[in-house]
């Protein structure tokens, strides 16, 4: 299990570097390299706590809320928890939530865990510079470049 925040420790440290212990990355390569077991079990996908989105994973479990799916739900109502056992469904076709509560628990409180140290999303106002109206756009624009 490699994350992207893992790549800088690791190239920095190939190259003769020492990574920062503050960083959230880990050196991987021995894990790269040799075939050595990952020196990480768990990471964040996200946690938006402006959408009340996040997903987390821990171990072959990956755990989702908040997400919209239409490719595997279409318009039925979704469940506000998904879990996924990513050794036997890489794919995250089939959603055991129902089955697996216990685990569906401990994810929910590893995510609680990392909540608690999140650093607020810095989202800007809408402003009136960035309406697509402005650029004969379907979308914004930054409204400065």
């Amino acid at each position: 299990m490699i994350h992207a925040v893992d790549w800088f420790p690791t190239l920095l440290s190939i190259a003769g570097g020492t990574p920062d212990p503050t960083l959230d990355g880990v050196n991987q390569w021995q894990a790269i390299s040799a075939g050595a077991r990952s020196l990480r079990s768990e990471f964040v996908y996200n946690i938006d706590e402006v959408d009340n989105r996040s997903a987390i994973r821990v171990g072959k479990y990956k755990l989702i809320q908040g997400q919209r799916d239409h490719w595997y739900y279409g318009k039925d109502p979704q469940p506000e928890f998904r879990l996924f056992d990513l050794n036997k469904d890489p794919f995250e076709h089939e959603d055991i939530a129902e089955q697996e509560t216990h685990i569906v628990k401990k994810l929910k409180e590893r995510l609680e865990f990392y909540r608690k140290t999140l650093v607020p999303a810095n989202i800007g106002h809408h402003r009136k510079l960035a309406d697509p109206k402005l650029f004969d756009l379907d979308n914004l624009s930054p409204g400065w470049c």
